[in-house]
């Protein structure tokens, strides 16, 4: 998988969520969907220049790196005069139909456009530098790692159940902790370049998605990606590389829920059926590419190709060629 064959995949995806747009839409209906905005901002390009009409805020530094990774996008190419939508939260205050507003992850069925996020140029407050300084690490570091340590890895807030759940398990192959993000050095920590002494790594996602997997997918270990049902899977802009068996694991959560918040209980008490699921899954799993050596290699190897293709300039391709494609359906 070449630049252009992925960058091809990528596209795919902008096509499909504007399928919704076909018969176009107004940009001057922006101000009308303010206030569905809790963090985010409403950005005007004129003359290839990025301007900030509305700022509703942000949370940590999300705004402030999408802002700076926008005036990238546009040192690099020549976007058309326009305006658009961008929400910085995890979700909208509302749910909001039929209208392309600039999200970082949606559900199946929203009708959102799902943007390249903050992260990709910075996340200081995860301690984690730009999306090319943190991928080179991981790679590199990665290389120097001959013995992994047979268990699989998660580290992160407690967002979830899930992720509350799995880390009160008592079983040798999970090494699965929760940290205090709110301290400067959470107890547990582990850098992401780091990751890959794991012969496993865990995703969970958290209130909506979360951030870690592209990270994850640049060690040469095996990543476990727990998928919620359609129904609640926040998905990111190039969810469609992932591919059970061939890159990762996905491991199935039937799970009724969106978030901690919303927990479901049968007799007082949460019904863990299908979280007791998931750790059979994981756990049938590990002892199957322990047994088979040639799958765990496979599915390393095949995650070469998105290693080399997934680069900075590659997300900076995808932000103009969304953009780009957004202006053509404005109907102004």
């Amino acid at each position: 998988m070449e630049h252009s064959s992925i960058m091809s995949s990528f596209l795919s995806n902008i096509d499909k969520e504007l399928i919704h747009y076909k018969q176009g839409f107004s940009i001057h209906q922006i101000p009308s969907y303010y206030k569905y905005i809790n963090y985010g901002f409403h950005a005007k390009i004129k003359d290839n220049k990025l301007h900030i009409v509305k700022d509703f805020g942000s949370f940590q530094s999300r705004n402030k790196n999408t802002i700076a990774m926008l005036n990238d996008v546009l040192r690099k190419y020549t976007l058309p005069d326009t305006e658009f939508l961008v929400n910085t939260d995890d979700k909208l205050k509302y749910d909001v139909q039929n209208y392309p507003i600039f999200t970082m992850a949606k559900r199946k069925l929203q009708t959102y456009l799902t943007y390249p996020d903050h992260t990709f140029y910075n996340w200081s407050e995860a301690k984690t530098n730009k999306w090319d300084i943190e991928r080179n690490n991981i790679i590199n570091n990665c290389k120097k790692v001959n013995k992994k340590i047979p268990k699989i890895l998660f580290r992160g807030g407690n967002t979830h159940y899930v992720r509350d759940y799995l880390s009160n398990q008592n079983n040798p192959a999970l090494d699965i902790k929760l940290l205090d993000v709110n301290q400067s050095k959470p107890h547990h920590f582990v850098k992401l370049e780091d990751h890959c002494k794991w012969k496993y790594l865990l995703h969970i996602p958290g209130i909506s998605y979360a951030a870690r997997l592209k990270y994850l997918l640049m060690s040469n270990s095996v990543v476990f990606y727990i998928k919620k049902n359609d129904e609640y899977e926040y998905r990111e802009f190039w969810y469609n590389q992932l591919h059970h068996m061939k890159n990762c694991i996905i491991i199935k959560d039937n799970n009724v829920y969106n978030n901690k918040n919303q927990i479901q209980k049968v007799n007082g008490k949460w019904d863990d059926t299908a979280n007791k699921y998931i750790v059979r899954q994981i756990i049938d799993y590990i002892n199957m590419l322990n047994k088979n050596t040639n799958v765990y290699q496979s599915i390393v190897k095949n995650n070469n190709l998105i290693r080399e293709s997934f680069t900075y300039d590659l997300v900076l391709e995808y932000w103009s060629e969304l953009i780009k494609k957004y202006h053509k359906y404005n109907t102004n």
